[in-house]
């Protein structure tokens, strides 16, 4: 992982539930998670299956648990993946990416991009 020289990782994912409505305090649980100034986009991506992201294009997702069917996999060091869809229940999970991370969507879910500032 990136910056971390004593060898202990930093939280990649984090619910974010108490604030997902507030874009203020997204972006500033965003930088607090990546290091970066950040812009959240203001609706949903449209994300197809098989469709990826990557570091450079956004360095956060914010992903709605509740919302379209599907999953998103998180691909780094290790593998992650949040499942989303409305027998999911509800909530939102803030994933921080890192230089080399990719994200891999199946299905159609829900998400958000965190942009860097220029």
């Amino acid at each position: 992982m990136a910056g971390g020289s004593n060898g202990a990782q930093k939280e990649q994912k984090v619910r974010v539930d108490d604030i997902a409505r507030d874009d203020r305090l997204l972006e500033a649980k965003a930088k607090e998670l990546t290091g970066e100034d950040v812009t959240l986009s203001p609706t949903n991506v449209e994300v197809h299956d098989l469709d990826s992201v990557d570091w450079n294009t956004a360095c956060a997702l914010l992903v709605q648990i509740g919302g379209g069917v599907g999953a998103v996999y998180i691909h780094g060091n290790q593998l992650d993946i949040v499942m989303t869809g409305p027998d999911r229940g509800n909530g939102s999970w803030l994933i921080g990416l890192e230089q080399g991370q990719s994200c891999r969507f199946y299905g159609q879910p829900s998400v958000r991009y965190f942009r860097r500032q220029v």
